[in-house]
């Protein structure tokens, strides 16, 4: 083994790995008796390889004979990429991979992020090599460790949309064996995360008209009714149950008959039906999907005057058909949009990507304790996706599932078929409940996934628990609907008109600037000659004009982010490495041929939207003169 007296290069890795990572330094990495089954070796091209001896064999990091040559294939041999590509490397070694890569990388936006599973590689590293260039490196992410949980918590902030569809998973040398158990659960990680996103990216793409048009279509509906923030701490330590559609509700549903007046019970769309048939009354009704397809459960209950919990952006016909009085949360994206229209900070909670999720959130929020889950089986138990009490009723839709698309653990042990897009509710319960530990969580599902953080019991043990005392709901909805939103009708009014104008004004703008950018086109395609400067100096002046005025009016800028968005994690206008100038220009032209379309096609389809509000609003300034006249009289 190569011994290294001398600790001056040590310190010197430590104190840049401490000052960018100071963070995840912990007892582990500091311990020298993790380094016993570690040795170095010089390499035949005078360099340093690390042998790793496990299970009574030996494994090198890297060539004991040339590891320049090594490393320099490992870059050679890397998979397609082009500018911004993302790479996620499996094992550090002694970096001579990593320095490489950011070398050729250096003038990019490529990401790097290092896995080093070992934490007696990376301390050995540290007296051998100096790496300092390395950590130093903005671009370049070092993870070191073997929990796969914590990979997973970084992995989700670095994967976004705009490279969700452009990354790649690269192993050096004989990392998969160092650790398989570790490597197999990084990749499952990297699975789980993606598909996460991509859930999110799916409902940006579905939903992107959709969130627009519920928005200006609820907002007279959010002027006259109330703001979430009037149920904080409402409910205080009053016990809430959750109830979802899942295969096991039909198991213990009617148990919920016995806790009127004694628990909150908040539901989404499909099972209420199924609970009302029952004289089961839920408190509150949760909904938050966009899609007409949240219509469809609820519509022939509409009119049973039970309170609503809903977002601005939720189905427009649910809000508009529900008869109850409804209690609005704002989502990240529209707060700000809602403070310039009406001058009020609507409250937002966390959401998830299920209404059982955003229940969840509310019944928190409420100060319920404790929560109860029913029918939150979030796996296909007995190959089934709902209860069949809350089945779709359409004859083209099966309730029956062949297959999921992992197993995750059961509630009642062993492993139970569920699909990425329940798991991820899973992982969003789960972190929530993390989070929040300041409550007590139950699980009264009988079947399906395992939550992890919450106790398992049985609905009838839970209810004699916790559901014996008598609460006066009454008197806390006299408090919560006791005061409605408050706004200034003319000033809303005059922002609206606003809004009129400048829609009207971009889509012209964008108008002119895709006739220019399909000249540009044809001119990097060589199908036309003519003066490209003086063509690109007439599309900087239209460019400015439209990102000023995106900059200006909010609702401007809320209806284009879609059209961003999609563009965003498209491939197709991706910088490539050694591209001409004339594959440039074509390039960045499509690009802004699908901005410019994208953008008309938005206003297009908001303009007839903004027009019903004015006249919605119109009506309401009126309304509001006479009132004033009235009482002058």
């Amino acid at each position: 083994m190569v011994l290294i007296e001398d600790k001056k290069i040590y310190n010197k890795n430590f104190a840049a790995f401490n000052q960018k990572y100071s963070n995840i330094i912990d007892d582990e990495m500091l311990d020298a008796n993790s380094m016993s089954n570690i040795s170095v070796e010089n390499t035949k091209d005078n360099h340093f390889t690390i042998k790793f001896n496990r299970d009574g064999r030996g494994i090198y990091t890297n060539s004991k004979y040339n590891s320049q040559d090594e490393a320099q294939r490992f870059i050679d041999n890397l998979p397609e990429h082009d500018h911004n590509t993302l790479f996620i490397v499996y094992g550090l070694a002694l970096g001579y991979h990593i320095r490489k890569m950011q070398q050729r990388f250096k003038d990019t936006n490529n990401i790097i992020v290092v896995v080093e599973p070992e934490t007696a590689i990376i301390q050995t590293v540290f007296q051998v090599e100096d790496i300092t260039d390395i950590i130093n490196d903005s671009k370049t992410l070092i993870i070191v460790g073997d929990d796969a949980k914590q990979f997973r918590d970084v992995i989700t902030n670095i994967v976004t949309l705009g490279n969700i569809n452009n990354f790649n998973v690269c192993t050096f040398s004989q990392y998969d064996k160092i650790n398989s158990h570790h490597f197999f659960a990084i990749a499952e990680e990297i699975k789980k995360a993606i598909a996460e996103l991509k859930v999110q990216v799916s409902t940006i793409n579905y939903f992107a008209y959709d969130f627009n048009r519920n928005f200006l279509n609820n907002f007279p509906k959010l002027i006259d009714n109330y703001i979430i923030q009037n149920i904080s701490n409402k409910f205080e330590n009053i016990p809430a149950i959750i109830v979802s559609a899942g295969p096991s509700l039909d198991k213990n549903i009617n148990y919920l008959k016995e806790v009127k007046d004694k628990a909150v019970i908040l539901t989404g769309g499909r099972p209420l039906g199924v609970l009302i048939n029952k004289n089961i009354i839920p408190n509150f009704i949760v909904s938050i999907d966009p899609g007409i397809g949240a219509l469809y459960l609820q519509r022939d209950k509409a009119n049973t005057n039970i309170p609503l919990i809903t977002t601005v952006v939720s189905n427009d016909q649910v809000v508009a058909t529900n008869t109850g009085k409804k209690l609005f949360i704002s989502t990240s994206e529209y707060t700000e949009l809602i403070k310039h229209l009406t001058n009020n900070t609507l409250g937002e909670l966390p959401q998830g990507g299920s209404v059982a999720n955003t229940c969840l959130s509310v019944a928190h929020y409420m100060g319920c304790d404790p929560i109860i889950f029913v029918g939150q089986d979030l796996a296909f138990t007995d190959g089934l996706k709902h209860a069949e009490s809350s089945k779709n009723k359409s004859p083209n839709k099966s309730n029956v599932i062949p297959k999921g698309d992992l197993k995750v653990p059961g509630i009642y042990g062993g492993e139970v078929d569920t699909s990425w897009q329940l798991y991820t509710f899973i992982k969003w319960f789960e972190d929530f409940i993390e989070i929040h530990p300041n409550r007590r969580y139950i699980n009264a599902t009988q079947g399906g996934a395992s939550i992890s953080g919450t106790d398992v019991m049985d609905l009838n043990e839970v209810i004699n628990e916790y559901c014996q005392e008598n609460y006066d709901f009454a008197n806390i909805y006299n408090a919560i609907f006791a005061e409605k939103i408050n706004i200034d009708i003319n000033d809303v009014y005059s922002k609206f008109s606003e809004l009129q104008k400048d829609s009207l004004n971009v889509k012209e703008k964008a108008e002119q600037a895709l006739v220019l950018n399909e000249q540009m086109l044809d001119y990097y395609s060589f199908k036309s000659k003519g003066n490209i400067n003086k063509l690109i100096k007439k599309l900087s002046k239209l460019e400015k004009e439209i990102l000023k005025s995106k900059k200006n009016n909010l609702v401007i800028n809320r209806i284009i982010h879609p059209v961003l968005i999609k563009l965003e994690v498209s491939k197709e206008y991706k910088e490539v490495h050694n591209e001409t100038e004339s594959q440039q220009g074509i390039r960045i032209a499509k690009y802004s041929i699908a901005l410019y379309k994208g953008i008309v096609k938005a206003i297009d389809s908001i303009e007839k939207l903004i027009n019903d509000n004015l006249l919605v609003l119109e009506k309401k300034v009126k309304e509001d003169i006479n009132g004033h006249s009235s009482a002058a009289n």
